[in-house]
Formats: structure tokens, C-alpha cells, sequence
């Protein structure tokens, strides 16, 4: 074979390799490839568990609805507001407790610190209130100006098996507001439990029973 054919030969050759290459690079851009990226592109990517429909509009899971307000999974539960105001009201009493003194609570009308006379704070309890007893109230009132006579009504005690009453005057006008409670040389009164019923409307004339002496 002289040069011009060895040439010649030679460069069909070298066109039929690219031939070949340009093919298996268009299969690896257009085929394979082009396959991966499809997937990454079909509703896989474009459903609701992306965040968007194949509409194209937003997923409603975790997002606002069309009428603006968050989805109903998100919202909060009806019955966590209206617990309370759907409890009827209970069985309750009324009750009426004129202050008397008996002659061993000393009245000085002339110290103003033991003249029997100031505000009084009275309650209604379920247990003993007793020190160093401090149950929570039923029903609480005051502060009332107050002295011999003075009539304290409680209205809509909620009925218990027992019911105390409790009270006491602020004789020497020094009542912590932060912290209310008799301090020594204040009267104060206890009754006897009470055994009420649904709608009884009880009168009591009560004497203070001593000066508090913690």
C-alpha cells in the first residue's frame, strides 16, 4: 500500500471511531441521563408530599386553606375554651351571719386599736379552717366596714356535706393586703359545720369567740 492509500485508510478509520463516540455520548446525554433527570422532575417531585399539587397550587396538609384560616389539624380544639362555661352551675345556699361580742371580748371605744370596730373579711369553707389548717374558700367577702349588729350575707355557697364560716375584724386597721388574715389582738369567729341543702337561706347570729393570739 503506497502513502496516499495508507492515508487514505487511515482516515476513514479515524471517522468511523467518531462516529462512533458521538453516538454513545448522545445516548449517555440523551438516554441514561436524560432518564435520571426526568425522574427528578416527574409528580415525585410535584405532589402533595412536596408541598405542591399537580396543579401547581399549595398543599393543603400544614398550610393555610383557601378561606385564609390555618387547617383544621393545626386549629385548636374546640372544648379547650368552653370547659368552664359549659358546667352548669351546682347546688348552692344563701346565708346571713349578724356579729355579736360577748362580754369577754373587751370594747374600748376610746382605743381604736380594740373599739370593736373595723373591716371584717368572712368566708366559707368545706374543712375545718382551723390553723394551722388553710383550706381554700367556697366563698369569700369583704372588706366591710363593720361592728356589733353588722349582718354578713354570703349568696350561692355551693352546698357541701359541711360547711364552716369563718371570720374576722381588722380591729386595729393594719390588714396586710398581700397576705390577708387576722394578727394578734383581731376578733375572730368560727361556727359550728354547717349541713346546708339546695337552696336554704340560713340566719345565724355568731359571737366573735376571741382576740386572735397567734
Amino acid at each position: 500500500m503506497n502513502t496516499k492509500h495508507f492515508l487514505f485508510a487511515l482516515l476513514i478509520s479515524l471517522l468511523a471511531a467518531c462516529s462512533d463516540d458521538a453516538t454513545t455520548t448522545r445516548d449517555g446525554g440523551s438516554g441514561t441521563d436524560q432518564q435520571i433527570t426526568s425522574d427528578a422532575t416527574t409528580t415525585d417531585a410535584t405532589t402533595s408530599d412536596g408541598g405542591v399539587s399537580s396543579d401547581g397550587s399549595a398543599k393543603t396538609d400544614g398550610a393555610p386553606s383557601t378561606d385564609g384560616h390555618a387547617p383544621s389539624d393545626t386549629a385548636p380544639h374546640s372544648d379547650d375554651a368552653t370547659v368552664t362555661d359549659a358546667k352548669p352551675p351546682g347546688p348552692s345556699f344563701d346565708v346571713e351571719l349578724t356579729l355579736t361580742f360577748p362580754f369577754w371580748i373587751a370594747c374600748n371605744a376610746s382605743d381604736t386599736n380594740k373599739d370593736c370596730k373595723g373591716n371584717v373579711y368572712w368566708a366559707a369553707f368545706d374543712s375545718d379552717p382551723t390553723p394551722p389548717a388553710s383550706p381554700t374558700p367556697l366563698l369569700s367577702g369583704g372588706p366591710t366596714a363593720a361592728q356589733k349588729g353588722t349582718v354578713l350575707k354570703l349568696i350561692g355557697v355551693p352546698v357541701k356535706s359541711k360547711v364552716w364560716l369563718s371570720a374576722f375584724m381588722d380591729d386595729n386597721n393594719n390588714v396586710d393586703p398581700k397576705n390577708i388574715g387576722p394578727d394578734k389582738g383581731d376578733p375572730v369567729l368560727l361556727t359550728a359545720p354547717l349541713s346546708p341543702k339546695a337552696g336554704d337561706k340560713l340566719k345565724l347570729s355568731q359571737d366573735f369567740l376571741i382576740r386572735y393570739n397567734p
